[in-house]
Order: structure tokens, then sequence, then C-alpha cells
């Protein structure tokens, strides 16, 4: 008996991808217009701020592209990124699930003419930690910008990839397109138009045999999410808190009445709360709760000589 799958009538494309990989301009092939504002090359500063939307339909079918703010944008830092990208993420998840917009692929952006970086595998692991694993890959396909650009074939230049790059085409299901999105003259028109369709043909392809990736997915792992924040800001967190408990320490050893001890207290119960809150069970910052827990139990002069 032979399995009958329903003509797909609509796709949802998520453009992925550093700030001048050329995200919004893929956007723009694979709708077949201009709508998304292109950066310049020579610019690191994202144009796309908010979360933008557009829609076309082509030969029937319904092609929903979101563009959210580039990633790992040179103008932030690190901790900054990260939470820029948690935050952006959701809310295209929470946007399309508004929407109903079903049948999403996951597009990572990549500029062929760029050398494959330390930061640019950083980036895909922060996207594989916010979407989970298995099934976001199972919805990805990686797309190469700037292909006109390129000395040879594709397929040469494929082949003379190496290391952490592979890794990421083996991740995508070896599911990758090259595109050409400028059309200046006829040659780049026909490649543009050419790209296009292979593009569009892989997203259908990669739609028809993977999961639907759905928001109940993606707020399970929330927590992921959550301890990724926190790996990435705990340098910073370990400062502030041993500088915070080294005057606490300092507090108690003034302490000369009961009011003072309790103002100690107080401030000692407000920070472990918020140690506690941001550990999030993770366990990553119980040194902490644990100092703080032995500044309340213990019994060196003059801290319970008060009575």
């Amino acid at each position: 008996m032979s399995s009958f799958s329903p003509p797909i009538k609509e796709i949802t494309a998520i453009l992925l991808g550093k700030t001048g990989y050329g995200k919004s301009a893929t956007g723009n092939t694979l709708l077949g217009f201009d709508r998304f504002e292109v950066v310049h090359a020579i610019s690191m500063t994202s144009i796309t701020k908010i979360i933008h939307y557009e829609s076309n339909t082509i030969n029937g079918l319904k092609w929903n592209v979101y563009d959210p703010p580039g990633l790992m944008n040179s103008d932030r830092s690190v901790v900054e990124d990260i939470k820029t990208a948690v935050d952006d993420m959701s809310k295209v998840m929470r946007i399309c699930h508004e929407r109903n917009h079903g049948g999403i692929v996951f597009l990572l952006i990549y500029n062929i003419s760029s050398t494959f970086t330390a930061e640019d595998r950083k980036t895909y692991e922060v996207l594989e930690s916010i979407f989970g694993n298995k099934n976001f890959w199972n919805r990805c396909v990686l797309v190469l910008t700037n292909l006109d650009t390129l000395e040879g074939t594709f397929d040469e230049w494929l082949s003379s990839q190496r290391g952490s790059f592979t890794e990421l085409k083996a991740k995508c299901g070896e599911n990758v397109v090259a595109v050409c999105n400028r059309d200046n003259n006829d040659e780049r028109r026909t490649m543009k138009r050419n790209t296009r369709d292979e593009l569009q043909q892989v997203i259908l392809r990669r739609a028809r045999v993977a999961p639907s990736y759905t928001l109940k997915e993606f707020n399970s792992f929330e927590n992921v999410r959550k301890n990724l924040v926190l790996q990435y800001e705990l340098p910073s967190l370990e400062t502030d808190y041993n500088r915070k408990i080294n005057e606490i320490k300092e507090e108690r050893l003034r302490v000369k009445s009961r009011r003072d001890r309790e103002a100690v207290l107080q401030k000692i119960a407000i920070l472990k709360d918020r140690i506690v809150e941001k550990d999030n069970g993770t366990g990553k910052l119980r040194t902490y709760m644990d100092s703080l827990d032995l500044e309340i139990q213990s019994r060196r002069d003059p801290w319970c000589v008060i009575l």
C-alpha cells in the first residue's frame, strides 16, 4: 500500500546568517522581487534591526520569508549577541505560530567568498542550541551567496572544502545551494534565475522529507537557551558575585547591633535569590550559593555575639 503525501501549498523560509553574508539579498532572490533592504558588503552593521516578513505566490505555492536581524553583529559584545539571537529567534517562531505559517525551513546563509572561521562555526553552534539539534538540522539548507564571484566551478570549490565547513554541510544533509543575488547584466540575470529555481527545489525537497518544526518543539528547548546565555555570561557574573560576596564578608565583620545583622542577612538573601534565579537549576553557580550559606552559618565573632 503506497503512502500519500498531500501537496505542499505553503513554505516558510527563515533566513539565518551573519551580517554582510547576503541574507536579505537571498530573501529577495527567493521571492522574485526586491523587498528586503540589503546591507553592502563593506559594512558589518546590520541594516535589519527588526524582523521583516514578505510573501509571494509562485506557481501556486505561497512563500513566506522571514528576515530577522543578522547574527554575531560586530557592534555588539558576544553576550549581547547571544541574548539578541535568542530573543530574535523566539520572536520569529512566535510570529510564525500566530500567523499559522507552517512548512518551516531554515536557510543558513554563508558567503562563498569568505573563509570559514571559528566565529562562523560558533554562529551555527549557537543556532543549534537555540533551535535544538536533530529536527533543526533536518530542516536546514546551506545557502552560499556570491556565486558570480567564484573562479572555477561550484563543484570544484565544494570538493576543495575541508574541516568545519564539511561538518556543517553534513549536518544539513548535504543540502547545499549556491546562489547569485545580482542581476546587473544578462549573464547574472540568467544565473540568478537558475539558482533561484534550484534553491526553491532544494527547499521543497527538504520540507517534504523532514518532520515539521513547530513552536512546541522550539519551546521544549527553553532551558537549553537559558543555559546558553548563562554560559557566555559566566565570566562577568563570577566577577560581580565575587565582589558582592567579599563586600558582605567585610560588612559582616563590622556588625555591632541586631539591626546591622538583619541588614546583612537581608543582603545575603537578596543576592542568593538572584543567583538561584540566574543559575536556573544548572548548578553552574552552586559555589556562590554555598558561599552565602556559609556566611549565614558562620559562628565566628562578632557575627553571632549579638543576642
